[in-house]
């Protein structure tokens, strides 16, 4: 199956030149499925050595009101071969990352979801696979993806609007905004929705912030940390002039190099 994100109505660049940060995405298109775990997939079995402990939480969660909660098992959702998406930036030696979530809500300094792990394996040393995910209590089904095969596509996304204004000079803003407001009344299109970051699932590229961007610093390096993967819960396909945005909840993952 090959599936294509639809072309942009006109050359962003060119009616926008600030709009020029355009960054390279891989949009994953998940579909139900039954992958294995040696192959990429959206909330399918992963390839996680049956020696190796599998991830708990025990932190307090936000959205469990009485009783404390036993520690929850981490939950697939994503898992990704470098040979599927070369792009990867994986560290060297590596050829497949790991993406998992505690499927709870975590009050962190800037979001509020939930709290994702990150693995890079090369699999060429895993024989022996875990037999199964552990089990856990009910968890909120909003954060449990369907397992899904993937079919990566190369995109090309541009910032969102307050990521495009916010790396302008401040002289220069109160203007952008003004051009941006101009552009939408006199063509009828937003900018968010048609023009901006590319929606779904998908790795790289600029994050589809669903507020002002805040880009967490690495606790062991202070660097800033660089976007991995976007996880939205549903891609709408009832409104194909609003190609490039939908509303949903957005999670942005640093690239943890393991």
């Amino acid at each position: 199956m090959e599936l294509h994100t639809p072309a942009r109505p006109l050359d962003v660049a060119s009616v926008l030149p600030q709009a020029a940060m355009r960054a390279e995405t891989v949009r994953l298109h998940p579909r139900p499925g039954s992958p294995t775990c040696r192959e990429s997939s959206v909330g399918g079995p992963l390839l996680w050595p049956a020696d190796e402990p599998w991830p708990v939480c025990a932190a307090d969660h936000t959205d469990v009101p009485g009783e404390p909660q036993p520690p929850t098992a981490y939950l697939p959702v994503a898992q990704i071969f470098t040979a599927d998406v070369p792009s990867l930036p994986a560290p060297s030696g590596r050829d497949v990352v790991q993406v998992l979530w505690c499927p709870y809500e975590h009050d962190r300094e800037y979001e509020v979801g939930p709290l994702p792990v990150v693995r890079w394996r090369d699999s060429t040393t895993i024989d022996r696979v875990a037999a199964r995910l552990p089990a856990s209590l009910a968890v909120p089904a909003d954060h449990v993806p369907r397992p899904c095969v993937v079919h990566p596509e190369r995109a090309v996304g541009y910032p969102g609007m307050d990521e495009l204004v916010d790396s302008l000079p401040a002289a220069e803003q109160a203007r952008m905004w003004e051009r941006l407001e101009e552009w939408e009344d006199e063509t009828g299109r937003n900018y968010q929705g048609h023009l901006a970051d590319a929606p779904g699932i998908k790795l790289g590229g600029h994050p589809g912030w669903t507020q002002p961007p805040a880009w967490p610093d690495c606790p062991g390096c202070d660097r800033r940390m660089s976007h991995l993967i976007t996880v939205l819960p549903v891609v709408r396909t009832d409104r194909p002039a609003q190609r490039f945005r939908t509303a949903a909840t957005i999670l942005a993952l640093p690239t943890l190099r393991r």
